[in-house]
């Protein structure tokens, strides 16, 4: 009985501990990456999409994903379509949110090993 107990408590003190994060979004000559956390607002995705869709021409769709309240997403569900060939899904319960970030990235160089990602970043 003292062991889940004690996992519970330390569950519950590693979760109050994790540090908030911001949205982190670029749009670069040879990358380009987004990283949804569970403070993205609906209101810095519709941006997003406006940016990539006109610089670009990257299709991201969010519009079965939920949101608090307060603006914020609390369930993640998202599809990506580069117009390129690459294209993927992904989808991050509100739980799963709180302990990693979700997103997507399309890598642009010649070189490069990992051209799209999708899912934890």
């Amino acid at each position: 009985m003292k062991k889940p107990l004690f996992l519970l408590v330390c569950l519950l003190f590693l979760t109050g501990c994790l540090k908030e994060s911001q949205t982190q979004f670029s749009i670069g000559e040879d990358q380009v990456f987004l990283v949804i956390t569970p403070n993205t607002t609906k209101e810095e995705l519709a941006q997003i999409a406006i940016e990539l869709k006109e610089k670009r021409n990257i299709d991201i769709d969010y519009s079965k994903s939920t949101f608090s309240a307060d603006g914020k997403i609390s369930e993640v569900n998202l599809e990506v379509d580069c117009n390129d060939g690459f294209k993927g899904s992904t989808h991050c319960s509100a739980t799963a949110l709180t302990f990693k970030n979700i997103g997507f990235s399309r890598d642009y160089s010649t070189e490069s090993m990992n051209v799209f990602h999708i899912g934890a970043m």
